[in-house]
């Protein structure tokens, strides 16, 4: 991840908390995965990543376990957690798209 590119891209379109955070959660998402977004934008435009990301409703309901890779506290709302940083990757991909890499 270029973070301090996409730090100032991000400013540029949100607040300073809200860019910390989506700054997190892309490097929570590298970190679990142990991967680069660079590398999975170049792949497939991050579509395998953003795939592997998936939490929908019926999962929730079928109270399905979080992805393996991603370790939420107990009692989290993981559709929530999970749509957060899926937010955030599709932000860091958004840079990556207008940014012609």
């Amino acid at each position: 991840m270029r973070k301090e590119d996409f730090k100032e891209w991000l400013s540029t379109r949100i607040k300073k908390k809200p860019t910390s955070d989506c700054m997190s959660r892309c490097k929570a998402v590298e970190t679990a995965f142990q991967i680069d977004l660079d590398t999975e934008y170049a792949l497939d435009k991050g579509k395998r990543l953003l795939s592997k990301m998936q939490y929908s409703i019926a999962d929730e309901r079928a109270k399905k376990e979080a992805p393996t890779e991603f370790h939420f506290k107990d009692n989290a709302n993981i559709r929530y957690r999970m749509a957060n940083l899926r937010s955030a990757v599709n932000k860091y991909f958004e840079f990556c798209k207008e940014n012609n890499d």
